[in-house]
């Protein structure tokens, strides 16, 4: 008891100034005083501007921890929550100790692997990948990813970022293989089984969440992101833990990666309607659950938003709908999301193969002795609710990320149907049935990534052909000029293997893009990769009147006065017979 009281006064001793000083680190007086300081300690200029939001929440981090350690420490019910937190993950890692269990962590894994595996071997650069192999900047706390940025410290051993590819990737597969186990231990109600390892697979297989894994430096902090919403529903059982895991799961999604925000609410939707189907929740402890998660979806991004988000608007924007216009605009992001999902996946042998899971997932109300009407409803509400929510917080902002790696919550969508199609009687003839059907539509993910990490080598090739053409004949027509004022007018075609790749799965031809689709990556690639010196020019210029410098089968080359312009032709390949 003595010790006890020892050590809460050693605590409260160390915490008090920490507290004060984080606490004064709260106002922009002190926050300015730090910045000026830290400058004429360190003999640099510290932008302020910068620093001093930064300070804030750095300060609000400490002063949460302090307050978070505080609770669960020496209050009862956050010593209750504690207790149950330990419990239940020394009762998940016992399980998955266990050899029988262990073997299906291990394949998930290996299949996620395989999966990655042409995709490591393509070792290519993609997007953010080019700056931060040339730099080693870190950057990810501009978009409030601080834990990302911590941890990346922490794998690449220096805050210098370096290509230690594939390792960030190889982690990523890891950590997405204990979130499918865990969805798969959760929702089977720790009986996990072949064929749910199977159905939890396109978490990590999911075509969108290949752009996450192509990523060489953020892929591992990506699949975190998915992860830190799944571990809260190994506490479904208990009100008290899930809320409070919830919350603190739902700011490590915003701390990591914040596309993942749907995930919660589709486990939600999925979780809800699985329990209820199986009877093992009454239709009171089901609404009940969803209230209160609800609730803690909401308190868990609030809190993000008020107490540690910075605001970034250079290629997305984080501001919301005002409160006039939110439900207008959610429902438009929903058209436009859906939209997405529909020109992505098409009329692929993909498509059909989901199509044919979600008839499995159907006639499993057959299998009900009673409520057959009211469970189809009850399905097909949930079901819509989860594909219109998977976009997750990003439906409320005014111009959300469209790119496939934003699209993260659907990979627990399709494990979502998956699972509930295969959960239940193993040995009745439609679970032996939508099983193989899981099986199938599992392989045709796995036989797209296979397929996109060879497209994305092809792709590679291609982009330094195009770009080696390009800096050939712009060193001859720019040996003259000083100082060459550059602006690139479009982007070049897809690599040929594109077209191939779209037929198996559409979305190749949104994942697969030449370096010059945006205004950055290209002219760095130009700039960092073959060092040829210019000052970019980000604004069109109209180049009507320009002679032509330069010009062949590839690109067409303007120059007037300093300024160079750059055409890039869009080939389509013939092959001619004499």
């Amino acid at each position: 008891m003595k010790q006890k009281f020892l050590s809460k006064r050693i605590f409260i001793f160390l915490a008090v100034p920490v507290l004060l000083a984080c606490a004064a680190g709260l106002f922009p007086f002190f926050q300015n005083i730090v910045v000026n300081a830290a400058s004429a300690c360190l003999k640099r200029q510290f932008d302020a501007n910068w620093w001093m939001p930064r300070i804030r929440i750095y300060s609000t981090m400490v002063i949460s921890a302090v307050l978070l350690i505080s609770f669960f420490a020496y209050t009862k019910c956050g010593r209750e929550i504690f207790g149950n937190i330990k419990l239940q993950f020394t009762e998940l890692f016992g399980y998955l100790k266990k050899r029988e269990n262990l073997r299906f962590f291990i394949f998930i894994f290996l299949v996620f692997i395989a999966g990655i595996f042409t995709i490591i071997r393509a070792n290519y650069s993609y997007i953010d990948d080019m700056g931060r192999a040339t730099q080693g900047y870190n950057h990810l706390d501009t978009w409030s990813r601080f834990l990302a940025g911590a941890l990346a410290v922490v794998v690449h051993a220096s805050p210098k970022l370096m290509d230690i590819s594939p390792l960030p990737q190889i982690l990523a597969c890891l950590i997405l293989a204990f979130g499918a186990f865990v969805f798969a231990y959760t929702a089977t109600g720790r009986k996990i089984t072949w064929l749910s390892c199977i159905a939890a697979l396109p978490i990590g297989l999911s075509p969108y969440f290949m752009e996450n894994l192509t990523f060489k430096f953020d892929a591992p902090y990506m699949a975190l992101a998915v992860v830190f919403s799944i571990i809260p529903f190994i506490f479904i059982n208990n009100k008290k833990t899930f809320v409070a895991v919830s919350i603190l799961g739902l700011l490590g999604t915003c701390f990591t990666y914040q596309s993942a925000s749907g995930v919660y609410i589709v486990l939600t939707i999925f979780f809800s309607f699985l329990f209820y189907f199986e009877k093992s929740w009454d239709i009171k402890k089901t609404f009940s659950f969803i209230g209160y998660a609800a609730a803690s979806y909401i308190i868990g991004l609030l809190m993000f938003r008020v107490l540690f988000m910075t605001e970034d608007a250079s290629y997305a924007s984080t501001g919301m709908f005002p409160m006039s216009e939110i439900v207008t605009g959610c429902l438009s992001n929903i058209g436009k999301y859906l939209s997405f999902l529909y020109s992505d996946l098409g009329s692929s042998i993909f498509s059909v193969m989901f199509f044919v899971v979600l008839i499995f997932c159907l006639l499993r109300i057959f299998e009900s002795e009673s409520r057959k009407i009211f469970l189809f409803i009850f399905m097909i509400i949930s079901f819509l609710l989860m594909t219109c929510l998977s976009f997750g917080a990003y439906l409320a902002l005014e111009n959300p990320l469209w790119n496939p790696r934003a699209f993260a919550g659907t990979g627990i969508l399709f494990a979502s149907f998956c699972m509930f199609s295969v959960c239940g009687n193993a040995k009745s003839k439609l679970r032996k049935c939508s099983g193989a059907a899981v099986t199938i539509f599992c392989y045709t993910m796995l036989v797209f990534a296979l397929c996109y990490g060879n497209t994305i080598a092809e792709q590679k090739k291609f982009n330094f052909l195009r770009t080696t053409l390009l800096v050939s004949d712009l060193a001859e027509v720019c040996s003259q000029t000083e100082e060459v004022k550059l602006h690139i007018n479009n982007n070049f075609e897809q690599a040929p293997t594109v077209s191939a790749a779209a037929q198996i799965l559409p979305l190749a031809k949104r994942l697969c893009n030449g370096i010059f689709a945006d205004d950055r990556w290209g002219y760095h690639y130009l700039s960092q990769y073959f060092h040829f010196n210019f000052l970019k020019v980000k604004d069109p210029v109209d180049d009507s009147d320009f002679p032509v410098l330069k010009e062949n089968t590839y690109h067409a080359i303007k120059g007037q006065n300093g300024f160079v312009t750059v055409t890039f032709k869009q080939i389509i390949p013939q092959e001619k017979d004499y």
